[in-house]
């Protein structure tokens, strides 16, 4: 399994280890790590954390994708992809 960072759509981030890809495009994920940017009350900002354990993400919540995998195969999963 690869380090890989999963963007939500509504601004989440969760960084853990792939563990598959399903057909239907829902990435899951396991020792996963959410993060949240929060604003507070006093205009700046705060990095909120929690640990989440194994999640599934369906393909339309995902708003990015990023893993630590050899060149060669990267260009494997994009053409997956079209």
């Amino acid at each position: 399994s690869r380090a890989c960072r999963v963007t939500l759509n509504d601004g989440r981030a969760l960084e853990g280890r792939l563990h598959c890809v399903d057909k239907q495009g829902s990435v899951i994920l396991t020792e996963t790590v959410e993060t949240l940017v929060a604003k507070t009350s006093g205009g700046g900002s705060e990095t909120l954390t929690r640990t989440l354990g194994m999640v599934l993400v369906p393909e339309r919540h995902r708003a990015g994708f990023e893993a630590d995998v050899p060149e060669e195969e990267a260009l494997a999963w994009m053409s997956l992809s079209e």
